[in-house]
């Protein structure tokens, strides 16, 4: 306005982010949890890959559960990241995704200024419905049939979930 000089010049910079990965379901081995996985790009030591500020942020039905951080992921034998996702309710289905999140960064460039990279996110991956694994309900044991060669158990068969099987100890 009228004598005033200008502000500053600030540059801002919204780059894409990375696509997001494939993610499949892994056998948890842990009761209550889910666990995920895919397969990841590896990220240089010193950061000087595009990827070496993506993170991947872990959706649980719709809502943001956790961040996977690729910085200082430099095991050049590992080429898949399993996530686990404890404390979960047995017997429940969760949906979940995962998005690649370029974090936001200044960059700074030597000059007069800094450059400001946007936090983004990329598209959704695939969407698994996975359900809780739990222990089966206890059986009824029945008295089938008693002699003097010894005894015959039976039960009804419980509910499996999940693959979850009962063993039987004598």
């Amino acid at each position: 306005m009228g004598d005033s000089k200008p502000s500053n010049t600030v540059l801002v910079y919204c780059p894409t982010p990375p696509t997001s990965p494939q993610i499949y379901s892994r056998e948890s081995k842990t009761a209550g949890s889910l666990s995920i996985a895919w397969k990841h790009e590896p990220v240089s030591a010193d950061n000087s890959t595009p990827h070496a500020h993506c993170s991947y942020n872990v959706f649980i039905d719709d809502t943001l559960y956790g961040e996977c951080l690729l910085t200082g992921m430099t095991d050049i034998f590992e080429d898949e990241h399993t996530y686990t996702v404890p404390n979960c309710e047995f017997g429940r289905k969760y949906r979940v995704c995962v998005k690649s999140y370029l974090n936001p960064r200044v960059i700074d460039s030597g000059g007069d200024g800094a450059v400001y990279v946007c936090g983004c996110y990329g598209n959704s991956s695939n969407v698994l419905e996975l359900y809780c694994a739990g222990p089966p309900s206890p059986p009824y044991i029945r008295i089938s049939w008693i002699d003097q060669s010894g005894v015959t158990l039976s039960w009804n068969r419980s509910r499996e979930f999940s693959g979850v099987t009962l063993a039987v100890c004598f």
